[in-house]
């Protein structure tokens, strides 16, 4: 098992560079100009091709992706008469610039450039993701991965949230149609996730905000937390932080506010667990072991339970793991109408910005996820089917 998850993991590098050369493709063949965008349309000439040249827009498109999987490496002159500034902090020339050393990292009043110790060497980097490094925001600057590290967490809770809502009421639902089939209720529920499938999510999250937000007042229609509710970050999800601060009524609000933007999102995921359910619980129905099973005298609840659900979960193992996925990184109509502020809605609003550095580094670790996603989804096979076996 464990050389099979290591193969797996090597595997993995060379999916995540075609993948980021495939992002970094497809990005660069949107319409519009970055630089425009940024400045706006009555822009002149020059200060466009000025921006151009700062984000590094003007070079050729090799040199860019490079860039953006590497950085920007310099290697900075050092000498052994290195001054010493008025602060006490070392200096190095790089180019035309000084740089002074501030902590760990070298800084001028222009950029802030890394650097790490190779050799007896010393190598800058500016950027790159092999670095961990994500770059900067066109529109404001902002680095990737700080802003990255404070959404992700909203998306994820909402996307686990989500997935246990529709593994919870598909997978019985599925059950209860297979062992049914035909019936009044196998009809009602394969037309209900025959609905669930075809809902526009935004007209269902609607909906909801309607029925259960406006006429009823049950739920809040926005946000995270009410206001004035506080909760100290530990993961960022609002609702396990609270639990672990111990503070019930701060949970129950967060738990108030996921509600109806987790039912809008599971909906999709919802029918197509039920679906997949019924359908491998039907092929498994009329397999042999299961005939046998029954004509040795087992209980059908027995049968049902141990034989028959056991075996039909592999299929919709692996189409939970592929919802999953598909939610952390599709929830943007759902985060923009109940306001959530995960990465759904900060992803559109780079797409309409040409904002390539948040699409790029966003896309990046969506791929990430489904490939671990996947090789989890792999390994939970052999626990569920003990003839599987991964040591060969």
């Amino acid at each position: 098992m464990t050389m099979y998850i290591m193969r797996r993991l090597v595997s993995t590098i060379p999916v995540l560079i075609g993948v980021s050369l495939l992002v970094f493709s497809f990005v660069h063949l949107i319409p519009g100009d970055p630089a425009l965008a940024l400045l706006g349309e009555r822009a002149s000439e020059e200060n466009v091709a000025r921006i151009r040249e700062r984000l590094g827009l003007n070079e050729p498109l090799p040199v860019q992706y490079v860039r953006f999987v590497v950085g920007k490496v310099t290697f900075p002159k050092v000498t052994d008469d290195m001054h010493i500034t008025a602060d006490d902090k070392p200096a190095i020339q790089l180019g035309d610039k000084v740089l002074f050393k501030q902590g760990q990292k070298w800084t001028d009043q222009y950029e802030l450039v890394s650097c790490r110790m190779v050799t007896s060497r010393l190598f800058c980097h500016e950027g790159g993701v092999i670095w961990g490094d994500l770059g900067r925001s066109i529109h404001g600057n902002i680095p990737v991965a700080t802003e990255l590290k404070r959404r992700f967490p909203a998306t994820a809770e909402l996307s686990i949230m989500a997935i246990i809502i529709a593994i919870l009421i598909g997978i019985p639902i599925g059950i209860i149609s297979a062992l049914k089939r035909n019936s009044l209720i196998d009809t009602f529920t394969m037309v209900g996730a025959l609905v669930g499938v075809s809902m526009p999510i935004f007209w269902l999250a609607i909906l909801l905000m309607y029925v259960f937000g406006l006429l009823l007042g049950w739920l809040p229609t926005g946000g995270r937390v009410s206001v004035g509710v506080t909760i100290e970050p530990i993961t960022g999800m609002y609702i396990l932080d609270s639990l672990l601060a111990h503070d019930i009524p701060a949970t129950i609000d967060a738990v108030r506010h996921i509600i109806l933007p987790a039912m809008a999102l599971a909906t999709i995921p919802l029918a197509i667990i039920a679906r997949m359910m019924r359908s491998s619980m039907l092929e498994v129905l009329g397999m042999d072991y299961v005939r046998t099973a029954r004509a040795k005298g087992l209980s059908e609840r027995v049968v049902i339970s141990r034989h028959v659900v056991r075996n039909a979960l592999l299929p919709v193992i692996t189409i939970i793991g592929l919802q999953f996925g598909s939610l952390l990184g599709g929830a943007i109509l759902t985060e923009t109408v109940f306001s959530w502020p995960g990465i759904g809605k900060w992803v559109f609003d780079a797409i309409s910005g040409r904002d390539y550095p948040i699409v790029q580094s966003v896309t990046l670790l969506i791929a990430v996820i489904f490939v671990l996603i996947n090789l989890f989804v792999d390994i939970s096979y052999a626990f569920l089917n003990p003839r599987i076996r991964y040591d060969s």
